[in-house]
């Protein structure tokens, strides 16, 4: 009852309810249903459609026993019933519910795919808002298990059959999740509930007064069945006077009407599910271009995270509250200005270029997209923008959401389904000691008949050399490791392949024997014996596929680029780049020459010939 009822009127309302309380079902027993002779629901299945019966899916021992459970509740009630022989046959599918309780729902979608949807029009929340408006009285009814009060036609009954662990059950009544069902739930409510406001299975009784809604009450109570326990009552009055008018104030009708549609939503979750929404063309304007930019924020709008810390080292600006400027001298104390820019003390660079929203933005597509970016993961990029000597506090945040929305790595990004388990580390002895080779292909034929590649790494620093070839030879890789990794990195110690022909040819072994190299061949279907190989493998077709897209012809052209951008790319495995473990600095790479990084806005070339000197002596430290 609403708070604002006096006694004597609540007194009245609580009568008409008394004086009809046989009409109340206390029990699904209790309700008769509807006459399938007035009313039931039929399935109207494609003539040529073609009977699917669903695989049982497994379930866990907790989705099992809820299952079990609901089929008991529906047996006595007797919605359900057994079938031996059916050509129609889902699944059930159990869902946690937010009391933690299981809700067992049918998984009708091919069902619903063999069925065309019936356009029977829902109310307009609008015009039931609209409708409410000058009326000072109002009662909310909830149904209960409507949709169970109307019947399945006998012809289609166990066309809704589905599975269980012990037998196979039909719905006698019609269940959730069927297309069109809705509409003969709201079909029926139109026909019986001819004078009050109804959305599905909710219903709002609305009056001018309190006499005129308790005979309201008594003629909708006449001859219905309600289920009491689920029998929303609620009188409000909200009285505003304006020009002698009576108005209510709509703001808790609509709150319930939309939670009524949210709920219409909900139970159709599967029906969704059975066609695709239709989208309707937009009308194009003239001006559409100049339309769409005006209405998209500006991120120079957006205000600027490093003028407080710089206003502060300045000159000693600090925010009035005495919590604030405590905060912002701690956070100022990590920070220094260097020629009117900000930079953050860092702790794998010495000094990191504080960038804006829109240097951010230009920094990370050029590091993720750019000729010398590597489409990889937000851990990765940020590291290699550390290194690079950039910072921005949301630089994690901010690429995270990139990656999200990047389509090539969307679409090319490695799904792992295998369990995560310790690695077996076989740790070189030194730099180029040790080599990994393969031949990855084919590819569609490129410059040159080139349709094959052969690829080698270092198991140490990582580095990885490859070459196109047109034919696969034994004299190919021959020339292949001559000229990429003995006359560069020098005679290595072992060589690691796999069992081809173009490995295990006699004058190929004679050749690496001759330079005292030892051929190791791995086991027959083993390659995770070569597996530094195959992970370069991995590492540069993905690649090729999130750069190239559908221009898969031009592999060759973009080869070059795949190979500096994973050089510049820190390795999880050793923290470091493959470029500062051969050669002991970083690399220069692009970003740096539009946004300027520390080290080239205050590059001095008297220095850095002895800076370099002293990167090379530290390098075997940055190796261990």
């Amino acid at each position: 009852m609403g708070s604002q009822l006096s006694e004597i009127d609540s007194n009245r309302v609580k009568r008409v309810v008394r004086d009809n309380r046989d009409l109340f079902a206390w029990t699904t027993s209790d309700m008769p249903g509807i006459d399938p002779k007035f009313l039931c629901h039929r399935l109207a299945v494609c003539q040529d459609a073609r009977p699917v019966a669903q695989k049982k899916r497994k379930m866990g021992d907790e989705k099992r026993k809820a299952a079990n459970t609901e089929i008991k509740k529906l047996l006595q009630a007797k919605f359900i019933r057994e079938v031996t022989y059916t050509t129609w046959l889902a699944n059930v599918v159990l869902v946690k519910k937010a009391n933690e309780k299981w809700r067992m729902c049918t998984d009708y979608t091919d069902l619903n795919n063999a069925c065309p949807k019936e356009d029977y029009p829902l109310p307009c929340i609008d015009r039931l808002v609209d409708g409410a408006s000058g009326h000072s009285i109002f009662s909310f009814l909830d149904t209960y298990s409507g949709y169970n009060q109307i019947r399945m036609h006998l012809a289609d009954e166990e066309k809704t059959t589905f599975i269980t662990d012990n037998a196979n059950f039909c719905y006698r009544v019609m269940p959730f999740g069927l297309k069109n069902v809705g509409a003969t739930y709201q079909r029926l409510m139109d026909k019986v509930f001819q004078n009050i406001e109804i959305y599905v299975d909710d219903m709002v009784v609305k009056s001018d007064s309190l006499a005129a809604h308790v005979a309201d009450l008594a003629e909708i109570f006449l001859n219905k069945w309600i289920n009491f326990s689920h029998f929303t009552f609620s009188l409000v009055f909200s009285l505003i006077f304006c020009g002698g008018s009576i108005f209510l104030t709509l703001r808790s009708l609509w709150y319930s009407l939309s939670f009524f549609v949210g709920k219409w939503f909900c139970s159709n979750k599967l029906v969704s599910r059975a066609k695709s929404p239709i989208l309707v063309h937009p009308s194009v304007e003239e001006e559409i271009v100049a339309n769409v930019v005006a209405e998209t924020p500006d991120q120079s709008d957006s205000p600027d995270w490093r003028e407080e810390i710089k206003a502060f080292i300045t000159n000693g600006v600090t925010p009035t509250h005495p919590i604030e400027a405590k905060r912002l001298r701690t956070q100022a104390s990590r920070y220094v200005v260097i020629a009117n820019l900000l930079y953050r003390r860092g702790f794998s660079t010495s000094l990191l270029k504080c960038l804006d929203p829109t240097e951010a933005d230009y920094v990370i597509r050029e590091v993720h997209e750019g000729i010398c970016g590597m489409h990889s993961g937000a851990r990765t990029t940020v590291s290699k923008l550390l290194r690079a000597g950039y910072y921005w506090p949301t630089m994690n945040t901010d690429y995270e959401t990139f990656v999200k929305k990047c389509q090539p790595c969307q679409k090319h990004g490695n799904l792992i389904h295998q369990p995560a388990e310790q690695l077996h580390c076989i740790p070189p002895a030194c730099p180029f000691a040790t080599w990994g080779a393969d031949i990855l292909g084919p590819f569609p034929i490129s410059k040159g008949q080139c349709k094959f590649l052969i690829v080698s790494v270092d198991l140490f620093t990582k580095w990885i050399e490859v070459e196109t070839l047109a034919c696969i030879s034994a004299h190919q890789v021959q020339k292949f490791l001559w000229r990429n990794i003995i006359t560069r990195f020098g005679i290595a110690h072992t060589l690691v392949t796999d069992n081809g022909l173009q490995f295990t040819d006699r004058k190929l072994n004679e050749f690496l024997a001759g330079l005292g190299i030892q051929h190791k061949v791995t086991s027959v279907k083993h390659p995770q014996t070569n597996g530094q190989a195959e992970s370069a493998n991995k590492v540069i077709l993905t690649e090729l596929k999130k750069r190239l897209g559908e221009a898969k012809g031009s592999w060759v052209e973009q080869l070059p680029e795949v190979l500096w951008a994973y050089r510049c790319t820190p390795q999880s495995t050793t923290q470091e780049t493959p470029f500062r473990l051969v050669y002991g600095s970083d690399v220069m790479i692009p970003v740096e020459i539009r946004e300027p990084s520390f080290r080239r806005a205050h590059f001095e070339e008297s220095n850095n010939e002895a800076e370099l000197r002293i990167n090379l002596d530290i390098v075997e430290n940055t190796r261990d």
